[in-house]
C-alpha cells in the first residue's frame, strides 16, 4: 500500500504509519479469527476500526483499496487450498463495507 501513488490520498498526509500499524493488526486479528471464530468480537472490531481510522481521515476507498490488496497478497503467497479457506472471510469484509459505513458515519470527518 505504501507504492500506492495515493496512498495520501486514501489515508491523509500523517497517517502513512496508522495505516502500516493497521496491516500488522489486521495481520494479527484474521489469524486470531480464523482460529476461533467470534462473530461478535468479529463485528464489534470491525466497527471499531472503521469508526477510529474515518475520525483520523481515512477515506472511505481506503479499505477497498487495502481489502483488495490483501486478496491479492494471500492469492499469491498462498496455496489455491489455504486461499479458499481464507477468501470467505475477506469477501465478508468486502461484500460489508457499506453496513460498516452506515454502522460508522458518525465517526466520519465532519459528521
Amino acid at each position: 500500500m505504501l507504492a500506492r501513488s495515493d496512498v495520501d490520498k486514501l489515508v491523509g498526509p500523517d497517517n502513512r504509519k496508522m495505516m502500516t500499524d493497521n496491516h500488522a493488526n489486521h495481520a494479527r486479528f484474521v489469524t486470531a479469527i480464523l482460529a476461533r471464530m467470534d462473530s461478535e468480537q468479529l463485528v464489534d472490531t470491525v466497527l471499531w476500526v472503521f469508526g477510529a481510522y474515518r475520525a483520523h481521515g481515512f477515506q472511505k476507498t481506503y479499505w477497498s483499496a487495502q481489502l483488495n490488496t490483501w486478496v491479492e497478497a494471500l492469492r499469491a503467497e498462498l496455496s489455491p487450498a489455504a486461499f479458499a479457506d481464507v477468501y470467505p472471510l475477506y469477501d465478508w469484509f468486502i461484500i460489508h463495507q457499506p453496513s460498516f459505513f452506515a454502522l460508522t458515519e458518525d465517526h466520519a470527518p465532519g459528521a
